[in-house]
């Protein structure tokens, strides 16, 4: 119907909201959003993610009419950039937004339905739990077109799309990250709940530099009393970002790394969040979920 679509991307958890094979169903006319930047701190640098997103998409062979990153939280950033380039691009023809479910889609249309009109009586009823839009939303934008609220696409590499909806809140950070420094040597280990557990197994000291939820708490610990601990954390049913599908540290995945790059790496866990440390050789291991995905990049990120 020569629409236009809105590929949407989560700017805190790009790996977690890109969708493998998306390109096969995409139009040749189509904009890519990076939305959520104001998760992320305000130092922090968006060539950085213009260019990540760029590289990703190139791969799949995605080439977008542009990409701009936006914010549709309190600083609704680049809204109306992005409404005139909607207006420019749509040729008066309906409008799609298309995305895994926790890249904010229903909000970020809610604040483009404001710079059509000052009325919030077209707003969108968003859940507490994000990603729950079950059926396509269409709102008028003139006599011929629709602007459609599509829903979030399930991602089996992101941990949001395994655990329950109640601990997603927990897990999404929900306002600004704190950015949380260890100095850390080998033989230590960090758990985030009972989601993710990280070793360093091996290797010269380093600073790891958490960016996740607000409400994930890291705790540390020897890895000769990692296992324990983070069993005593499955058990705990007072816990409230407690996954119950993980039972014990024997149902997660563990994935090794030898940190070879040069300057910063950064350890990604598609949807909990990422670490950044100076590379030099280090022997990592990583529990995770089966279906979750983990990479260690090798990223020099200008703040």
């Amino acid at each position: 119907e020569g629409a236009l679509v809105c590929y949407v991307l989560n700017a805190f958890s790009l790996e977690g909201s890109f969708l493998n094979g998306i390109s096969k169903f995409l139009p040749e006319r189509f904009l890519v959003i990076v939305n959520k930047r104001d998760l992320l701190p305000k130092d922090y640098s968006d060539e950085y993610i213009v260019d990540k997103v760029k590289d990703k998409l190139a791969h799949d062979g995605i080439h977008p009419l542009d990409i701009i990153i936006t914010s549709s939280g309190n600083q609704r950033n680049n809204i109306d950039t992005l409404v005139s380039l909607i207006d420019k691009n749509r040729n008066g023809k309906s409008v799609y937004f298309v995305g895994a479910y926790q890249v904010g889609k229903s909000s970020l249309i809610n604040c483009i339905l404001m710079g059509y009109s000052n009325s919030t009586e077209k707003m969108i009823t968003t859940s507490p739990y994000p990603g729950t839009t079950l059926d396509v939303i269409s709102i008028p934008l003139d006599d011929n077109s629709f602007l459609y609220d599509t829903p979030g696409i399930y991602n089996s590499s992101s941990i949001i799309s395994f655990v329950e909806p109640e601990i997603v809140k927990y897990v999404l950070p929900r306002s600004q990250v704190r950015t949380e420094s260890y100095p850390c040597k080998e033989g230590q280990s960090f758990l985030l709940s009972n989601l993710a557990r990280i070793d360093f197994d091996k290797g010269d000291k380093t600073t790891f530099t958490f960016y996740k939820s607000n409400d994930l708490t890291i705790q540390r610990c020897k890895i000769n009393k990692a296992d324990d601990l983070f069993n005593s954390i499955c058990s705990n049913v007072n816990s409230e970002t407690r996954c119950r599908k993980v039972t014990s540290i024997a149902s997660m995945k563990k994935v090794s790394f030898k940190a070879e790059g040069e300057g910063t790496g950064r350890l990604v866990i598609n949807g909990l969040g990422f670490v950044e440390f100076i590379q030099k050789g280090q022997q990592i291991t990583v529990y995770v979920p089966s279906p979750v995905e983990v990479s260690l990049q090798n990223t020099a990120i200008s703040k």
